[in-house]
């Protein structure tokens, strides 16, 4: 089960990257996007609008307004490089969603935390950015489980306290002072899950508890249904081999883990066809429905054991 869930549309970075443009040549991200105008039958130019289209595959990753200013890769994470070199930091693992709509970098801060039986959870702090006319560039605290690679983005109360927004345009010593405003709030953030996980890892759940979590994360589902109890069989399975790696019976973590484990490795993503899925599943676990079902999970377990 373990291995890294983006190396099928990303790469894993060697340690000796120490800059932006060394990490989009490694992880296949040197590309540029151009505008071109839009033209419909007849040869009538569309006013106002243009194409955002990849130049070396000529897809179209977007349609903005023809004010709309795009970043080239190798300028929208170039920012980071002073905070790798000064060694707060290191460049992790990049690539993209779908045909270039969507870049990302993992960027792994340098302490860990540790759990009992070496249950290891790695700091990582995802930032993203659109060519499809989205906009800003996006800063998400991102814990990654070492021993199964799963990703933990939870967050607590509002959404945005997951992370913040860039802004896309600017010089890049303002993004760089917005950088800074991320790392600090990462220590804040990583505190607190910290402390969150470990009251979490020494909670128990009896069965009837262990059955209000597991209904509480599908409530939206029906129950009984077919596909919802082989879900939940599933869900069990993980279970088993969390309980046997870690020897933590009943845990509460253990629990939470395998409904992670499930969306994670499990969970099913729509598409025409395997590369489509798996780019839709990355894009659901580091932004959409994946992160939403962790969330549920997380504020159940932390309901029910009262944090």
């Amino acid at each position: 089960m373990s291995r890294k869930i983006w190396l099928s549309l990303g790469k894993s970075l060697p340690k000796t990257t120490k800059t932006a443009m060394a990490a989009i040549k490694k992880s296949e991200l040197s590309w540029n996007v151009i505008h071109k105008e839009i033209k419909i039958v007849g040869g009538i130019k569309i006013p106002d609008k243009v194409a955002i289209v990849r130049e070396d595959t000529g897809n179209v990753l977007g349609v903005v307004n023809s004010s709309y200013k795009s970043i080239q890769n190798y300028n929208v994470f170039a920012f980071l490089d002073k905070f790798v070199q000064s060694g707060n930091a290191s460049y992790y693992a990049a690539g993209y969603i779908g045909k270039g709509e969507k870049i990302w970098l993992i960027l792994k801060l340098n302490d860990e935390i540790v759990l009992s039986n070496n249950d290891i959870i790695e700091k990582h702090i995802l930032f993203s950015n659109a060519h499809d006319g989205r906009g800003a560039i996006r800063a998400y605290f991102l814990p990654l489980r070492k021993s199964s690679q799963t990703l933990l983005n939870i967050y607590f109360g509002k959404r945005v306290e997951q992370g913040i927004q860039m802004r896309h345009i600017g010089k890049i010593e303002q993004r760089m002072s917005e950088a800074k405003n991320i790392f600090d709030l990462s220590e804040q953030y990583y505190k607190k899950f910290q402390d969150n996980i470990e009251t979490i890892y020494n909670s128990y759940l009896t069965n009837a508890k262990t059955e209000m979590f597991l209904e509480s994360c599908f409530q939206t589902y029906s129950i009984n249904s077919t596909r919802t109890q082989n879900t939940l069989n599933k869900i069990k399975e993980f279970y088993k081999q969390e309980t046997h790696a870690f020897k933590n019976a009943n845990s509460a973590w253990a629990w939470f883990n395998s409904v992670v484990d499930y969306i994670d490795y499990n969970r099913l993503s729509k598409g025409k066809d395997n590369i489509d899925r798996t780019s839709n599943h990355l894009e659901s676990l580091f932004w959409g429905s994946g992160l939403l079902l962790k969330q549920k999970a997380w504020e159940a377990i932390s309901t029910i054991i009262k944090i």
